[in-house]
């Protein structure tokens, strides 16, 4: 397997600010929109159906205000990640009950299971420690935000 790096799949055009949505549901579908003109993704409306019914399944809410929605479906050719502090925190049924205000989505090939698992990975490191969740609320750009996950642009 190759070496996982996260400015590989995660880049500044695909960091969004104030995101409009009130539910999962509405704020993977804008998400989804945003991402559509990826050369990454083939079927950015299939895309989103996959993540919605996959959230149905099982939310993504980990904890902290943290969600981290995705896709495994043919409509995205490679691992692609996406971040979003949406407009208004949004309940993605995490086990502490609180909504969620960072958003981490990822666009899965069906092959690419393994590089997923390691951005999966990769980001819950990250964030385990709380002053990097702090800083990714309180940051303005998304160079910010690239750089507060170590993935400098």
């Amino acid at each position: 397997m190759k070496s996982f790096h996260l400015p590989d799949v995660l880049r500044r055009e695909n960091i969004f600010f104030d995101l409009p949505g009130t539910t999962s549901s509405e704020l993977i579908r804008n998400i989804a929109a945003k991402l559509a003109e990826c050369d990454e993704i083939r079927d950015a409306d299939k895309m989103a159906l996959a993540a919605i019914e996959r959230e149905e399944e099982l939310p993504t809410g980990i904890e902290s205000g943290i969600a981290l929605p995705h896709a495994r479906t043919d409509a995205v050719r490679k691992l692609l990640c996406a971040f979003a502090r949406p407009a208004n925190p949004i309940n993605f049924e995490s086990p502490d009950g609180k909504p969620c205000d960072l958003v981490f989505f990822a666009a899965v090939p069906t092959d690419g299971v393994d590089d997923y698992l390691h951005l999966t990975a990769s980001l819950i490191r990250k964030l385990h420690h709380t002053d990097v969740a702090d800083q990714l609320r309180n940051a303005n750009s998304a160079d910010d935000i690239l750089k507060v996950l170590g993935a400098k642009s």
